[in-house]
């Protein structure tokens, strides 16, 4: 992996070679994930999609609203390199560089 490897991209890389890892990471996502290393806080549920050569789907940011972001940060989230901010993050605005 990478250096800007996480438990997260490692989780999906995972999933994409280990079928068994992949079945368990449909099934039950957060279980899955936390046994995987990736820190996922109490409450929040975690749906897991996969596309396929019929079928794409498109994420949706629920925030910030578009009519609250620069238009910079607006083709950040667009090209997926929004991140929301967990409470450690200072003023990081959510949009990754």
């Amino acid at each position: 992996m990478t250096e800007r490897s996480t438990p997260w991209t490692r989780a999906i890389a995972r999933a994409l070679k280990d079928q068994a890892f992949k079945s368990r990471l449909m099934a039950d996502p957060v279980a899955t994930l936390k046994g995987a290393g990736v820190a996922v806080p109490d409450g929040l549920a975690i749906k897991v999609v996969e596309n396929t050569a019929n079928e794409v789907h498109m994420v949706l940011p629920d925030y910030p609203a578009a009519d609250q972001l620069s238009d910079a940060e607006l083709e950040r989230v667009a090209a997926g390199r929004y991140q929301p901010c967990s409470g450690r993050d200072s003023g990081c605005g959510g949009i990754a560089p």
